[in-house]
């Protein structure tokens, strides 16, 4: 009995502080609002339940980086400037929807704050109740997009520099590649300053460059959507004789590139000229018929400068006598069999060329 009491006497003496010793301070609003104040810090808070799943805690967690993020941008101006790539997007017309579906996406509040730097999350669990605190400092966010945002704007810049010229050389395709990359960057720089403008509502960072390259990408990605134009011209001269599936084959394999074929050379991104010719034939006793095509691929840019002009004999070392057919039915079969080599060998030259 005396064990008891002295017992007894021991636990009354322990502070009430420390028996709550392993609880977070931040779970006292009071507390948290000491530690964290409004002027300083941003801050959220969410709840879950663990019979939520296995992925309750993580989810809880991310909804309260998301309440960060809400208050964040629920204490944004919402003036035209602190909208005005987004807006660019949604009026702009011309666009293909990969694009602005990479836009929307990317400036979803979800997408915006993984992108937040030192965003820190907490968590506690008592019993089946999970709570979750999020914060960030105000000064840390606004050094980091005081950096953030004239990188981005450098970078892309040059993105849309490069583009450019690529479509003004029409080499559309490899520019579409750098469009998308645009994009993102973008949709990074309209997350970045949304945060900013909201942090900082002093800020002196320009929103001027930012529209004059958001407009300049949506000109480019107009001008890309329909992709690249060729015109293709054959000239096959056999013994007299024309063999019109070598443009037909030509084309059908350039078309699996998404390429729009033309009708006349002043529409065209790029002019594809092959000129060929029988080169040589043979016809061996053993019943094989043996046929060479050469000739000259030409091709040439919207600007009219000859980017590539070859003899078929001259672009590789094994087709220095022309591009040689074989078949055992006769020489016009053998000379099909060229032709449908010559077909392979030009396309693959014409896709290195205007990629």
């Amino acid at each position: 009995m005396i064990m008891k009491r002295t017992l007894l006497s021991l636990i009354m003496l322990i502070p009430l502080s420390l028996m709550g010793q392993g609880r977070p301070a931040w779970l006292d609003q009071t507390t948290r609002n000491t530690q964290y104040p409004a002027q300083t810090y941003y801050t959220g808070i969410a709840y879950g339940s663990t019979s939520d799943g296995t992925d309750a805690i993580k989810r809880t967690m991310d909804n309260a980086r998301a309440d960060v993020l809400s208050t964040i941008l629920t204490n944004m101006e919402h003036t035209a400037q602190s909208t005005a790539i987004s807006h660019e997007f949604s009026t702009a017309t011309g666009i293909d929807e990969e694009y602005t579906s990479t836009f929307s996406q990317q400036t979803r509040i979800e997408a915006v704050f993984k992108d937040v730097p030192d965003l820190r999350c907490e968590h506690y669990v008592d019993g089946s109740i999970i709570t979750a605190f999020a914060y960030v400092r105000k000064n840390d966010l606004s050094n980091y997009y005081n950096k953030q945002i004239p990188a981005l704007l450098t970078q892309i810049e040059t993105i849309l520099d490069n583009s450019e010229l690529m479509v003004a050389q029409g080499q559309k395709i490899r520019a579409r590649e750098m469009a998308k990359t645009a994009v993102e960057k973008m949709a990074a720089l309209e997350n970045a300053m949304r945060v900013m403008l909201a942090v900082d509502k002093n800020s002196t960072i320009s929103t001027d460059k930012a529209m004059q390259l958001s407009k300049r990408l949506v000109r480019t990605l107009t001008m890309l959507k329909n992709g690249t134009s060729i015109y293709v011209a054959c000239y096959n001269n056999i013994e007299g004789g024309h063999y019109p599936a070598l443009c037909d084959n030509v084309k059908g394999r350039l078309s699996k590139l998404g390429i729009n074929f033309v009708d006349f050379p002043t529409n065209a991104d790029w002019t594809i000229t092959i000129d060929t010719y029988l080169a040589r034939k043979n016809e061996a006793n053993d019943g094989n018929s043996f046929a060479w095509i050469d000739g000259k691929l030409t091709v040439t840019n919207s600007t009219g400068q000859t980017v590539y002009s070859e003899a078929l004999s001259g672009m590789s070392t094994q087709y220095q006598n022309g591009i040689k057919g074989v078949h055992t039915h006769g020489l016009n079969e053998a000379i099909r069999e060229a032709y449908k080599k010559t077909a392979t060998i030009v396309s693959d030259k014409i896709i290195e060329i205007i990629q």
